[in-house]
């Protein structure tokens, strides 16, 4: 976002919850927005009309979601209303507290003959909605809602009987994504896709090896330049694709860097090893694409909000974000991965227990991600809620623009 933007307008505080489908490719995401002012005494219009004023007034939208779909909560009020968006990458949800009338049916009627997608939010064949299934595209199915398997495979063979796509919501762990698979849904929502896949008896497989212990050599911070050059020499296809991106338009300086010495001289050590990680982290493709994006919006929004907090190294408070998902890349529980990397006791104690400074906004952004804004008038750190505001948005779309890059190198 344009600093001259960011002086005229208000900060727009959301959260996003991606949305995948079966092959766990991201098809949207949940925007979670709520106003600046007033953070305790808020209700469903006041939220709705923050997205609208200020996402699709400030054009923020193709980078919150990245050029996918945009869910959006509607409450009565708003549904009623003529939205002031075209119905291009736009689900409207109607909300489980809607009251079902003969004025919502003719709304609903009308988004739908206009090209809308309608989604009908945490449904559970209520009687009163239902009225409104001939005209949605989507059912989200609140899967907490349903702790007994047997109960959510009942609804679900209900629901199968419309021509509507069914969305799992909060689908919390691997194994509640693969069971909500077997049901047949056909969409998911939830923070499973960030958390590590803990089999018992499973073992870390011989390239997962090679790859920690290349993480392992770029956490020391005693690490001699030749040891970096000699583990990358090891990996030829990492070696191109590093030196592919430094030198992408993007990113390129005046004089080509060809070799791993001339990059360490150009960057400097810190920032090659930077890097060098991110390159390692993209290659690990049998994980979602959004835990990467989520990974690394976390790293950029440590480094920048660090620039605000006395004596933090902005670049090692980016390295403690980089590293704060590590268990879900490794499938490992995250004190074991941590343990097995040689870096600062402050920086472990920071992804662990979330002690000092680093720790306090690594806690703090992992509330923002999920929409507790209640965090943000709790935290001590020196920030506002316009800059941490900001800083998300700034980091998606630094996060969007860094994978495309690595989407360019193949």
């Amino acid at each position: 976002m344009s600093e001259n933007n960011k002086t005229n307008s208000i900060a727009p505080l959301f959260a996003r919850q991606p949305i995948f489908d079966q092959k766990n490719k991201v098809i949207g995401y949940e925007l979670l927005f709520r106003p600046i002012e007033s953070l305790d005494t808020i209700d469903g219009d006041m939220a709705t009309a923050q997205v609208i004023m200020n996402t699709f007034a400030e054009s923020t939208l193709a980078v919150a979601v990245n050029d996918t779909c945009a869910f959006i909560n509607f409450t009565d009020t708003w549904l009623l209303e003529t939205p002031p968006f075209g119905p291009e990458n736009v689900v409207i949800e109607v909300l489980e507290s809607v009251t079902a009338t003969s004025e919502l049916l003719t709304t609903v009627k009308r988004l739908h003959g206009q090209g809308y997608q309608i989604a009908l939010d945490d449904y559970n064949c209520d009687l009163g909605l239902s009225s409104l299934i001939p005209y949605v595209s989507i059912i989200k199915v609140d899967v907490l809602a349903h702790p007994k398997k047997e109960d959510l495979a009942t609804l679900v063979e209900e629901l199968r009987k419309y021509p509507v796509k069914l969305l799992a919501e909060k689908v919390e762990d691997h194994a509640m994504f693969s069971f909500c698979q077997q049901l047949g849904f056909d969409l998911f929502q939830g923070y499973y896709f960030c958390k590590p896949e803990l089999v018992e008896g499973n073992v870390v497989q011989t390239n997962r090896l090679a790859t920690l212990d290349l993480l392992a050599k770029l956490s020391d911070p005693d690490i001699e330049v030749d040891e970096i050059e000699h583990a990358l020499k090891k990996d030829p296809i990492l070696m191109v694709k590093l030196l592919k991106l430094i030198n992408s338009a993007r990113y390129a300086h005046k004089q080509k860097i060809d070799t791993l010495n001339r990059a360490i001289v150009t960057l400097g050590l810190d920032s090659l090893k930077r890097w060098v990680t991110l390159v390692v982290l993209t290659g690990m493709d049998d994980k979602p694409s959004a835990l990467l994006s989520n990974t690394l919006i976390r790293a950029k929004m440590m480094e920048t909000l660090a620039t605000g907090i006395p004596n933090a190294n902005a670049g090692l408070f980016f390295f403690v974000g980089l590293l704060s998902q590590i268990d879900a890349f490794f499938d490992r529980p995250l004190q074991e991965v941590i343990q097995s990397l040689p870096i600062d006791q402050w920086m472990a104690a920071a992804i662990l227990e979330h002690k000092g400074d680093a720790g306090e906004l690594l806690s703090l952004l992992k509330f923002v991600e999920v929409g507790n804004w209640e965090a943000l008038n709790e935290t001590t750190l020196p920030l506002s809620i316009s800059e941490v505001s900001y800083a998300y948005i700034d980091s998606i779309e630094w996060s969007n623009s860094l994978l495309n890059e690595f989407a360019a190198l193949g």
